[in-house]
């Protein structure tokens, strides 16, 4: 996995080999025009965002839940309106639970005789 390091501007996305680099004002290593993209896939659950272009796909991968949020957040900003139902953000999925018997989910739920009563 090749670490890079992002800056989101208006109308580009611009990365670096290293925070000194993007820090001390070194050129970026390269640069994505955000009108080039095509979809987003934000995956919450992994941390990751897909982005497409017209020649070339990147994926991106967050540290923190935080660090996600606020990535989607400003991307969504800036393009959620263009890219409409191509910016996808998925969230995780929740845990399945067991499945229970027959016998069992019969004796657990209410009966017409006992099921809670609704006041108005």
């Amino acid at each position: 996995r090749i670490q890079r390091f992002f800056v989101l501007k208006s109308d580009e996305l611009q990365y670096f080999t290293s925070t000194e680099d993007r820090d001390s004002g070194v050129k970026p290593r390269g640069v994505v025009s955000l009108d080039e993209v095509s979809t987003i896939t934000a995956r919450m659950g992994e941390k990751t965002l897909k982005m497409t272009l017209e020649s070339q796909k990147f994926e991106i991968a967050m540290d923190t839940d935080e660090q996600m949020k606020l990535w989607v957040n400003a991307l969504h900003k800036l393009l959620g309106e263009s890219l409409g139902d191509r910016f996808n953000i998925l969230q995780p999925s929740p845990p399945s639970t067991p499945p229970t018997s027959p016998a069992a989910s019969r004796k657990n739920s209410p009966s017409p005789r006992n099921s809670p009563k609704v006041s108005p």
